[in-house]
């Protein structure tokens, strides 16, 4: 998995090495304080998701 942080809107992609782009950013239900980033390759299509907590800094 790349290293992303909860500022990044994009990110490389780990099967083609092209660029992620943000798509989504939605609430986890089930972790109230948790949100998922989507992101999708430009190039290939892959999706990635990625949880991270809710607030400036969280």
């Amino acid at each position: 998995m790349p290293d992303v942080a909860k500022t990044d809107a994009k990110t490389p992609c780990e099967k083609c090495h092209g660029t992620m782009k943000l798509v989504k950013i939605e609430p986890l239900f089930v972790e109230p304080d948790m949100m998922q980033h989507t992101f999708v390759c430009e190039n290939c299509s892959h999706q990635a998701a990625f949880k991270f907590g809710k607030g400036l800094l969280g």
